[in-house]
């Protein structure tokens, strides 16, 4: 009988929940990649895939995820856009940027706007599911590289306030050569508005010209400027 009982209270012992991932990721091999990884493990779900954020954003607020697995650059609306959306909701998922734009401004744009890790798509295989171990159970491991970024921006909290998703916006337009007017049309800004915008974007990035504005979205993966083709990842490798 006794025996009986302990089968019954295994049995009806259920197991242990999948931490909910949404994959934010535009190339196509990349996010079937991801998927098949976290389909594997037995400790997440992958509760939803998107190609920009605009479209992530929608399906996040209906989906509810543990974690949003982002990156930087896609077409249209990117990672650090997608970012200042969900930043704004009452309970926001948890946020691991898995990127190939590792320059440090990426790093720390990305943690100002509440990503708890920043993974590098050279990274391996092991290395993003230990990251989004420690992130799924509110361990958050500081690399010399996050820890870097934290003390930039505190030095530079009082001076240098991160920029907006409206600045992104904006920066990501001038970086491809539009003109003010046509940046109002696209942004719904009045064009007074978009020079107000980026005189801010000067003042907190640097940038003066065509060039800075280019250089500045690059850093931050708003924007391309390689021309090279996404081939298959080395072994081991995430891309």
């Amino acid at each position: 009988m006794g025996t009986t009982l302990t089968l019954m209270s295994a049995l009806a012992t259920p197991s242990p929940a999948r931490t909910k991932v949404f994959v934010v990721e535009d190339h196509e091999m990349v996010a079937t990649i991801f998927v098949e990884l976290l389909t594997r493990s037995t400790e997440f779900e992958v509760v939803g895939t998107a190609r920009d954020g605009a479209a992530a954003a929608t399906q996040i607020a209906l989906l509810r995820p543990d974690i949003v697995l982002l990156d930087l650059l896609m077409p249209g609306s990117g990672g650090l856009e997608l970012m200042t959306v969900l930043q704004r909701e009452r309970s926001a998922p948890k946020i691991v940027v898995c990127s190939g734009v590792d320059t440090d401004q990426a790093h720390e744009a990305a943690i100002a706007l509440g990503a708890l890790a920043f993974v590098a798509k050279s990274a391996s295989v092991e290395e993003l599911l230990e990251t989004l171990r420690d992130v799924a159970a509110n361990r958050v491991r500081l690399t010399p590289r996050m820890a870097e970024s934290l003390r930039q921006l505190v030095r530079s909290r009082d001076t240098q306030k991160p920029l907006c998703a409206q600045d992104l916006a904006v920066l990501r337009q001038l970086a491809t050569d539009h003109t003010p007017k046509e940046i109002a049309a696209a942004t719904g800004l009045t064009v007074s508005g978009v020079y107000k915008i980026r005189r801010r974007i000067c003042a907190r990035t640097g940038a003066s010209r065509g060039r800075d504005f280019r250089s500045a979205a690059a850093r931050l993966g708003l924007i391309d400027t390689s021309e090279s083709i996404l081939s298959a990842p080395p072994s081991g490798a995430l891309a």
